[in-house]
C-alpha cells in the first residue's frame, strides 16, 4: 500500500502465523505430529505458567492467525514467557490480527471473556471499547510509539452488561526478529475501586459539609438515603433502578421532617 506508515505494518507481519520460511519445499508441516522435540519446544515456551501455561500448552495454535509455535519468531516466544512467569497483569497483542495472549493475573481483567479469550483478535474480544483502545494500537503498531492512560474510564461488558471501571495501562512496541514492531506489550492495572472508593468519599464529606449543625435525625437519615442512592447510580448500571428508591425515600424523610418543624413552630 503507499499510504504513509501502513507498509512498515504489512512488512513487520510477513512469516507471522505462516508457512515456516525454512521449511523445505514438499515436507509436511509439523501440525498434528507426536514429534517429541517439538512438544519439547512447546513445553519450554509455556512453562511455569500456571493456568494460563496450561491453556496455552491445550491450545490449537494452528486454528489462530499465529499459527503453530513452531513457527514463531524468538521474539514472540520470549515475549510469551516473560507474561507468564510474572505476576503482574500482563498481555502480547501479536501479528496483524493483534492475537490475544495473557497471563494469570490478567484472566480476572476479562470477567466472563475468558479463557475464550485467548488466540483471539483483539478487537474481538474488546470489540465494544475499541473506539478507545484501537487508536492507541495504532499508535503503537504504525508508527512505533508508547502510549501511557492513568485511570482511563472504560466501558467493557466484561460480564455481559456495561461496567464503569478504570484502568492504568501502557502499550509498547513489541519487535520481532527483523526489529520491526511485530506486535505490543501492555502492563495494566485496574483503578475502578479505588477511584469509585475516592468519589464516594467525597460525596459523603460533602454531604456531612453541607449539614446544618441543628440538623435532626430525620434530616441525617434523608442525606444517608441520598449518599446511598448516589453510591449505588455510580457503582454499577445495573442497580441503577435501586438507586431510586434511596432517592425517593430520603425525599419523602426530607418532607416530612419539614412539615414537621412547620407544625412545631
Amino acid at each position: 500500500m503507499e499510504v504513509e506508515g501502513k507498509k512498515v505494518f504489512q512488512v513487520n507481519f510477513v512469516g507471522v502465523g505462516d508457512q515456516h520460511p525454512q521449511r523445505p519445499e514438499g515436507a509436511e508441516p509439523s501440525v498434528g505430529k507426536s514429534d517429541s522435540k517439538s512438544s519439547a519446544g512447546i513445553d519450554s515456551v509455556f512453562s511455569g505458567g500456571g493456568e494460563m501455561g496450561a491453556l496455552m500448552r491445550a491450545l490449537d495454535w494452528s486454528q489462530t492467525a499465529v499459527g503453530t509455535v513452531s513457527t514463531w519468531p524468538q521474539s514472540l516466544k520470549s515475549a510469551v514467557r516473560i507474561i507468564l512467569a510474572s505476576r503482574f497483569a500482563m498481555f502480547v497483542w501479536w501479528g496483524r490480527d493483534l492475537v490475544n495472549l495473557y497471563n494469570d493475573s490478567y484472566s480476572p481483567l476479562l470477567g466472563a471473556k475468558h479463557p475464550a479469550a485467548l488466540g483471539k483478535p483483539a478487537r474481538e474480544v474488546w470489540g465494544e471499547i475499541w473506539d478507545q483502545i484501537g487508536p492507541r494500537a495504532d499508535a503503537v503498531l504504525l508508527r512505533g510509539e508508547s502510549t501511557y492512560d492513568n485511570a482511563l474510564l472504560l466501558l467493557p461488558e466484561r460480564n455481559g452488561y456495561p461496567e464503569e471501571t478504570y484502568f492504568t495501562f501502557s502499550y509498547s512496541p513489541l519487535p520481532d526478529d527483523q526489529g520491526n514492531v511485530g506486535g505490543l506489550f501492555c502492563t495494566v492495572t485496574e483503578e475502578t475501586q479505588r477511584v469509585i472508593g475516592e468519589r464516594r468519599l467525597r460525596l459523603l464529606r460533602e454531604i456531612a459539609a453541607a449539614m446544618k449543625p441543628d440538623g435532626s435525625v430525620y434530616e441525617t437519615m434523608a442525606n444517608d438515603l441520598y449518599s446511598i442512592g448516589w453510591y449505588l447510580a455510580h457503582r454499577k448500571y445495573r442497580y441503577l433502578r435501586y438507586s431510586y428508591l434511596f432517592f425517593l425515600a430520603g425525599f419523602v424523610i426530607a418532607c416530612v421532617e419539614q412539615a414537621w418543624r412547620l407544625f412545631m413552630r
